[in-house]
């Protein structure tokens, strides 16, 4: 009989693991770590460039965690997920560079539970997950407790307007803070941390509609590219798609209304008429594209746009009021990644459509993170169009300076 080979125990693992008493497997970071979005002690041990909580963001170790992330082995639909929130990523390590942790993260936490949370949906059941579930699901994942300390830091900021720049670093600081460990989890997505991810999902799609729009690319206006920011930003919460109904089952259920996705046909006797003839003005689109768009493979991705587009404004139709602020990412979530690189490249037509997304932004404004954003992003667009087209124009605009009175 073969003598038993020993075990060699070792005192290297990381602390996190040392305190739930779990073999660590010292990778840098450790797996138990990196699945439950956690810093990892094993990691800032062993890299030199890593540095503690309390230190400034450095760009070395930004371009560290993407390269890291660019060489993992999956690859597909995970490395588009990854490069969806690495430019997000990017643009906020440079952003929150000169900022540093100031000790505020109880204040962060408190305006959080009483104020923020509240601020992000109308009906008492989704508060309550805001505010309570949230917040306990990220007690065991640092990414979303950043994510919630970034943008309670954010609404401070625009609260109180005398203290605006030093809440606007905060919050990029933790916002800077969240996103890599986020990243990592979102390329492999268990049953265990969907929810925070979906959460921390949620959490930056509000972040991105509530910064300040920043223009980053030549050419292109500052909201409009905040706004093509958040589609692309939304493509990232598909990595979930097949744990879905794990998310629905939890205690994240009360932010799934079925009204976010009313089949078309299914239409309530009397909605509530937000937009005045919406369904004539969204058929006469159907010819604008066709005329305005003569390659085909573009075409097609407009025209799945404006079914989708049509589809979005039934739902708001069709919504109990107050409207829900989750109804605003409806449109967004749908487009293809063809269409999103029409709007950046500022094709006409998908201009158009993007002015009647802010047409329905409008409904939305009475959200602190939405504001004047419909008028922001439609002045642009006007701006952008050639003049023969502004008649396309003239139903958004009705609607965003007289039919929704601002």
């Amino acid at each position: 009989m073969p003598t038993r080979r020993s075990h060699k125990k070792s005192r290297n693992g990381c602390e996190q693991c040392k305190k739930r008493r779990v073999k660590c497997n010292e990778q840098d970071p450790c797996s138990n770590c990196s699945a439950r979005g956690m810093h990892c002690s094993y990691e800032r041990r062993s890299s030199p460039l890593s540095r503690g909580y309390g230190s400034d963001i450095s760009m070395s170790n930004s371009a560290s965690e993407v390269r890291d992330d660019r060489t993992c082995p999956n690859s597909g639909p995970s490395s588009l997920r990854e490069d969806v929130y690495g430019s997000f990523y990017q643009k906020m390590t440079k952003l929150a560079l000169s900022s540093e942790w100031t000790g505020r993260d109880p204040e962060l936490m408190h305006h959080y539970s009483l104020y923020t949370s509240r601020s992000i949906a109308r009906r008492l059941e989704m508060q309550e997950v805001w505010q309570v579930d949230i917040p306990t699901i990220a007690y065991s994942y640092e990414f979303l407790m950043h994510g919630i300390l970034a943008l309670s830091s954010l609404h401070i900021a625009y609260s109180c307007p005398e203290k605006y720049s030093s809440y606007l670093k905060s919050s990029r600081y933790h916002i800077t803070l969240a996103l890599p460990s986020f990243r990592k989890a979102l390329l492999s997505p268990t049953a265990e941390n969907c929810c925070a991810l979906f959460a921390s999902s949620s959490i930056i799609m509000v972040y991105t509609f509530a910064s300040p729009a920043e223009p980053d690319s030549p050419g292109i206006s500052a909201t409009l590219n905040s706004v093509i920011e958040l589609f692309k930003l939304c493509r990232g919460i598909m990595a979930l798609e097949s744990f879905m109904v794990t998310i629905q089952n939890s205690p994240l259920r009360p932010l799934f209304r079925q009204e976010f996705a009313v089949p078309i046909s299914v239409a309530k006797e009397e909605p509530n008429n937000l937009f005045s003839d919406i369904g004539i003005q969204l058929q006469q689109l159907t010819y604008f594209v066709e005329a305005e768009v003569p390659d085909l493979e573009q075409r097609t991705a407009c025209s799945h746009a404006l079914h989708q587009l049509e589809f979005s404004f039934k739902c708001i139709e069709n919504a109990e009021l107050p409207l829900e602020c989750g109804m605003i990412y409806i449109w967004p979530l749908s487009v293809r990644e063809d269409f999103i690189f029409l709007s950046k490249e500022m094709n006409v037509a998908a201009l158009v459509l993007m002015a009647y997304y802010s047409a329905q932004l409008c409904a939305f404004r009475d959200y602190w993170f939405v504001g004047q954003r419909a008028q922001m992003l439609f002045s642009e667009i006007a701006a952008a169009l050639p003049g023969r087209l502004s008649t396309w124009l003239d139903w958004p605009k009705n609607v965003i300076y007289h039919d929704l009175g601002m």
